[in-house]
């Protein structure tokens, strides 16, 4: 959630990022250094790392981590540039007569790295990434290692080597997330020059899903959140956990972060434009489910056309024109897997303001302060629920015993 929506439980992370014992070391206390948003690993900050990141994050055997740059493809369309670069890889023919070996290129799951100073601590982030992996053909590799009892052995042997394509622009996976301040980073410079990123490769990314599950574009993905101070990673992604869909799939290891079903969320009147004018730095999906809009499954990139997220409100207009509240909400009970606050409310209120619109003096106007009155109490509501659950979370973990936060 945005700034304005978030002042209580910013108060509680402060309190609960002031450990005593944060298990690692702290940079230097100036102002710039105090906070620092997240911007992309450096490959330098990486190769101090390296060894503490790559065992967080993948399995043994992964391919090693490596710089790649970003494309051209639309960001939103992240799938359909991923399927373009498979089908149009040109296959790999090594071998002849009854030796050839068909190579073809192949989907690479693992993590874009991320770092940040919070409170004089350095946090690190891996978000879950996909890219294409083109075979280029098979080298000899040649390793050496010390004999016990002096000289060294040289061990050769025979690997494939294979180049990477990010074929998206941005970020593929966090976009529509850049209100998500706490979690998503900011995105690179439109300003045409390459921009590198560090790419983990790792097995265990999202390990639940197939590669056609991911493309299908019917899952939500998620963020691996570590660094220097435990104390304050676990108490971000406790905070995190209470905050909606997508902001809930983070943890400190890949296995932590479990997918989520992907849904359309249908929006009331003014609902966006209130996001937009009062709160733009609010992911409007996430607090309109927060504040238990209905909700349905993501037909995915199969889907037969954009109306997807447009057809659900319309109908949900229709349908409350028949409907009482309780039957309203009866019938969109699946909003209630995320929501805080109860939605009978604004259902009421949109009934209302149905039964109102043969008066020539309710005009948009009136309409459309009402709901923004309206959305402004949810708001609060959903604010001092997150605090509310922070506080309960924190204290059980005994941040706050004996007034000694991280206790």
């Amino acid at each position: 959630m945005g700034q304005k929506g978030r002042n209580g439980t910013k108060a509680q992370k402060e309190r609960a990022a002031a450990a005593k014992g944060g298990g690692g070391a702290r940079v230097g206390i100036t102002d710039a250094a105090e906070h620092r948003p997240d911007h992309l690993m450096s490959a330098e900050v990486f190769s101090r790392r390296r060894r503490s990141i790559v065992h967080t994050l993948a399995a043994p055997g992964d391919p090693a981590a490596r710089l790649l740059c970003f494309g051209s493809g639309e960001t939103r369309e992240w799938v359909k540039n991923l399927r373009d670069s498979l089908a149009s890889a040109p296959r790999l023919v090594l071998g002849s007569g009854d030796a050839v070996e068909v190579l073809r290129s192949r989907l690479v799951r693992g993590f874009r790295l991320y770092q940040s100073t919070v409170h004089g601590s350095f946090l690190w982030k891996a978000v879950f990434e996909c890219v294409v992996g083109h075979p280029v053909g098979y080298s000899v590799r040649a390793r050496t290692k010390a004999r016990p009892g002096g000289g060294v052995a040289l061990r050769l042997s025979i690997g494939l080597d294979v180049r990477y394509e990010c074929p998206s622009r941005y970020p593929s996976f966090v976009t529509g997330l850049r209100g998500s301040s706490e979690l998503c980073p900011d995105f690179p410079p439109q300003d045409g020059t390459p921009v590198q990123f560090v790419f983990v490769p790792s097995s265990r990314g999202h390990a639940e899903l197939t590669d056609e599950d991911i493309l299908s574009e019917r899952h939500e993905t998620g963020v691996v959140l570590h660094g220097d101070s435990p104390n304050y990673r676990d108490a971000m992604i406790g905070h995190l956990r209470l905050c909606g869909r997508r902001p809930s799939i983070i943890g400190a290891t890949p296995e932590d972060c479990v997918s989520q079903e992907r849904v359309v969320v249908s929006y009331f009147p003014f609902f966006r434009q209130w996001i937009d004018e009062e709160h733009p730095g609010e992911s409007p999906d996430t607090l309109a489910e927060l504040m238990g809009f209905p909700v349905r499954p993501h037909r995915g990139y199969d889907r037969e056309s954009c109306d997807v997220w447009i057809q659900p409100a319309v109908q949900l207009m229709e349908a409350l024109k028949t409907m009482s509240v309780d039957d309203a909400v009866e019938a969109f009970r699946n909003t209630k897997a995320h929501a805080i606050t109860d939605p009978s409310c604004t259902f009421a209120l949109t009934q209302r303001i149905i039964n109102r619109l043969s008066n020539d003096d309710f005009d948009e106007g009136k309409q459309r302060a009402l709901f923004y009155k309206h959305y402004e109490a949810q708001l609060e509501r959903v604010t001092m629920c997150l605090f509310q659950a922070s506080e309960a979370q924190a204290t059980g973990r005994g941040y706050f015993s004996n007034g000694d936060p991280m206790g």
